[in-house]
């Protein structure tokens, strides 16, 4: 996936633009596609998600982008092993795009106008999924759950804001960006919903002190509590 920057003057339309902010052709180049006979008992299924929103006020403004990626992990190393599936969709909101967000996500309203989201298929990656992760997930989880007819507010939702990355990386703040900077993530789209879903499931990849990533979110005692369930 290419910088967004580097390739706005090449894109002739609206359309195009958003398709390829959505476009998961590239998914394969970050996170290793794989499939069901690869799943052994060892392991469970996680749901990294991402929202662009017309503001922040999940009581009043709407999701604009939504992309989710269930990734496999083994439940005794959260070693990631890849993906299984991807969803990235847009929706044109009923309300106006607040300039500010437009500034930061380059999504105007006219970039949107027809698209919407796929209901179907993200309550179908909740449902495979055991967890949810995002980065500040109180901000994602409660834009979703306003989804209508989404059926899934019970999962178990892990945030990775709370790892103390400063501390672990000498880093100077808990962003996205700035966590990416340090793991030299670079050819992903900030602030679009697939480009920061990438970017994390990336992030939970890689170790730190030769721990993986996954560990500090995901606890033996979590891993306990589903070990009755199975993929």
């Amino acid at each position: 996936m290419l910088h967004y920057k580097g390739v706005i003057n090449i894109i002739c339309d609206y359309e195009s633009k958003i398709l390829f902010r959505l476009s998961l052709d590239n998914m394969n180049k970050f996170i290793r596609k794989i499939y069901e006979n690869d799943i052994t008992n060892d392991d469970l299924s996680l749901l990294v998600v991402d929202v662009e929103t017309t503001g922040l006020n999940y009581k009043k403004d709407q999701i604009i982008e939504f992309a989710g990626i269930v990734l496999i992990a083994n439940k005794k190393d959260k070693r990631i092993k890849g993906y299984i599936d991807a969803y990235a969709g847009a929706q044109e909101p009923s309300i106006p795009i607040k300039k500010k967000v437009s500034r930061i996500t380059g999504i105007n309203r006219e970039d949107v106008v027809g698209f919407s989201l796929n209901l179907s298929k993200i309550n179908e990656l909740f449902k495979i999924s055991y967890f949810v992760i995002a980065h500040n997930a109180i901000f994602d989880k409660r834009f979703i759950e306003r989804l209508p007819n989404f059926r899934y507010t019970n999962k178990i939702w892990l945030d990775t804001l709370h790892i103390n990355w400063k501390k672990l990386l000498n880093i100077k703040n808990n962003t996205l960006n700035e966590i990416k900077q340090f793991f030299n993530i670079k050819e992903t789209i900030n602030h679009s919903a697939l480009g920061d879903a990438i970017s994390l499931s990336m992030i939970l990849q890689e170790k730190i002190d030769g721990v993986y990533v996954l560990s500090y979110l995901l606890t033996d005692e979590l891993i306990r509590r589903i070990e009755k369930y199975k993929f």
